[in-house]
C-alpha cells in the first residue's frame, strides 16, 4: 500500500484505542488513547443533587451517582438538595471528583446548543469569507429567533440539510434531557459521552481524512457519517494492511520520542524535559562544536521553539512550563521568539499563555489542565526512563498477540503487575484476544520488554 495522507489514524485493539493526528508532513501532534477501564465522562450529562455549598468558595459539591462528589464552581443561587442538570466538564483525578458545569453543552459536528444562551454565536474556524456571509443568512433565516447556536467550523462543508437536521436533532436531544430529568432526578447519567471515535469524528475539521484500522469500528464511523457527517464519508478509509497502521504511517517512532527525556533537533542540538510537581523544565542545547555565534544561536533557539510547541502539545504538558533557551547577546532576538511562541501557540486546544521572558532570561509559558500527559497514560511514575505504565504494557501485549503468525502456542512474558491487569480489570479484553486467536494467551513470569516479547512457542 503506498503511504496515504490523512488527518487521523485510529488503531483499536482490545483494551484501548488510540488516535494520532498527524499533519500533511506526517509529524504527530496529538495521541489520544481511550482504555476500557479508564474512560473518560468528560461530556456526559447528569441528574445532578447539591450536596453541599461553599459560599467562600463560590462553589458546590454535586452528587451525580458517580462516586465522589463533582465540584460544580460558580454556585450563586444554589442551595443543598437542589436537583440540577449538570455536565461533566472534568474528569476527577488524585483523589478529587470531576468537574461540573450548570451550563452544558450540545455538541453536534456542524452545530452546538447551549440552552439559554444568547444570540448566534460563530466559532474562529467559520473564518470571516464567503463562508461565513452564507451561513449567515441561512442560519438566522431558518433559526428564526432561536438562540443558544453556534455555528463549528465544519459547518463549511455541510448542505443546508444537513444543518437543519443537525438544529432538529440538537432541539430533540434536549427536550429528551429535560423530560428523563423531570421524570426521575435522582443522581445518574442522562447521556453518556460519545466513544473516542465518534468524538474524534465529531470535533474534526471539515473534510477531515481518517484511517481506521479495525472493520467493525470502520462500519460504524462509515454508518455514522453517512447519517450526520456526510463531509467525512469520502474520507474515511479501512486500513487493512499488514504492517501495523503506527507502524506503515511511521507514527510508532514518534511516540517513542514523544516519551523520551531527551529530544534531537533537526539541524543539531537537542532539548531536555524534565517535569516536577510544580513545573515542566524545558533546557535547549547547542550541538558540540557547533557555531556560537547570534545567528547561529537564534536559528536553534527557532527551531527549538518549533519542536517545543508540537512536544508541548503532544505530551500534553499542562501547568507553568520554563524554558531555558540558549542564551543571546540580542535582545530583540530574545523577544523575537516570545513572539515566535505566541504564534505557533495560536491555535492549540488548550488555552496557553506565552508570559515572557523573566529577568533571568528564561521563558514562562502557563497551559490549562485537561486530561492527562503522555507521560502519565504510557509509562510507570516509579520508573518513568525505563518501564512502561502496566496498563499501557498490558494493552501493547495484546496488540502483539493478535499479530502473531505461524503454528504453535501463544505465550507472552510479561510483570505480575501486568499479568494482574491482563486478568483483572483487562479481563474481558483479554477473552476477546483468547477468541480471536482461537486458543489462549499463555502468560508467563518475565520482564515488560518495549516492544513486549510475545511469540509462538
Amino acid at each position: 500500500m503506498s503511504k496515504a495522507v490523512f488527518d487521523t489514524l485510529i488503531e483499536v485493539s482490545p483494551g484501548e484505542v488510540r488516535a494520532a493526528r498527524v499533519g500533511e508532513d506526517g509529524k504527530l501532534h496529538e495521541l489520544i488513547i481511550e482504555r476500557i477501564h479508564e474512560k473518560s465522562l468528560v461530556g456526559g450529562i447528569y441528574a445532578g443533587r447539591v450536596k453541599r455549598v461553599e459560599k467562600g468558595m463560590d462553589a458546590a459539591f454535586v452528587d451525580i451517582g458517580e462516586g465522589e462528589l463533582a465540584l460544580l464552581n460558580r454556585a450563586k443561587g444554589i442551595s443543598e438538595g437542589q436537583n440540577l442538570i449538570v455536565q461533566v466538564t472534568r474528569d476527577g483525578r488524585d483523589g478529587k471528583g470531576p468537574a461540573v458545569t450548570r451550563n452544558p453543552s450540545l455538541l453536534d459536528r456542524y452545530l452546538a446548543l447551549v440552552p439559554g444562551r444568547k444570540g448566534l454565536n460563530w466559532a474562529r474556524a467559520v473564518g470571516k469569507g464567503r463562508d461565513r456571509a452564507r451561513l449567515e443568512d441561512f442560519m438566522t433565516e431558518f433559526l428564526d429567533g432561536r438562540e443558544g447556536y453556534s455555528v463549528r467550523g465544519a459547518a463549511v462543508a455541510a448542505s443546508g440539510g444537513a444543518l437543519e437536521a443537525a438544529v432538529e436533532g440538537l432541539e430533540k436531544r434536549w427536550n429528551d434531557l429535560q423530560a428523563a430529568h423531570k421524570a426521575d432526578q435522582s443522581p445518574r447519567c442522562l447521556e453518556e459521552p460519545m466513544d473516542l471515535i465518534a468524538r474524534l469524528m465529531r470535533d474534526a475539521g471539515a473534510n477531515a481524512r481518517f484511517a481506521i484500522d479495525d472493520r467493525q469500528a470502520y462500519l460504524k464511523a462509515e454508518k455514522e457519517a453517512k447519517a450526520t457527517m456526510t463531509d467525512l464519508v469520502e474520507g474515511l478509509m479501512f486500513f487493512n494492511g499488514k504492517t501495523p497502521l503506527f507502524d506503515e504511517q511511521e507514527v510508532e517512532e514518534q511516540i517513542d520520542e514523544a516519551l523520551s527525556r531527551e529530544v534531537y533537533l533537526p539541524g543539531g542540538g537537542n532539548m531536555v524535559f524534565d517535569a516536577t510537581e510544580a513545573l515542566t523544565v524545558i533546557d535547549v542545547n547547542m550541538a558540540e562544536g557547533a557555531k556560537q555565534g547570534d545567528d547561529a544561536i537564534f536559528q536553534v533557539n527557532r527551531r527549538a521553539a518549533e519542536a517545543i510547541a508540537r512536544q508541548v502539545t503532544l505530551r500534553n504538558v499542562s501547568g507553568l512550563i520554563v524554558i531555558d533557551f540558549i542564551s543571546m547577546k540580542n535582545k530583540g532576538r530574545a523577544k523575537k521568539l516570545v513572539e515566535i511562541l505566541r504564534g505557533l501557540f495560536r491555535d492549540d486546544s488548550r488555552h496557553t499563555d506565552v508570559l515572557g521572558l523573566t529577568a533571568a532570561g528564561l521563558m514562562e509559558i502557563t497551559r490549562q489542565r485537561e486530561g492527562r500527559s503522555l507521560e502519565t497514560q504510557m509509562l510507570n511514575p516509579r520508573w518513568p526512563a525505563i518501564e512502561p505504565k502496566p496498563a499501557a504494557q498490558a494493552c501493547a501485549v495484546m496488540r502483539a498477540a493478535l499479530r502473531l503468525t505461524g503454528a504453535g502456542k501463544p505465550v507472552a512474558y510479561a510483570s505480575s503487575e501486568v499479568q494482574a491487569v491482563l486478568n483483572g480489570e483487562m479481563a474481558d479484553a483479554m477473552a476477546d484476544v483468547n477468541r480471536r486467536l482461537g486458543q489462549p494467551l499463555i502468560l508467563k513470569e518475565g520482564e515488560d520488554l518495549v516492544p513486549p516479547q510475545v511469540e509462538m512457542e
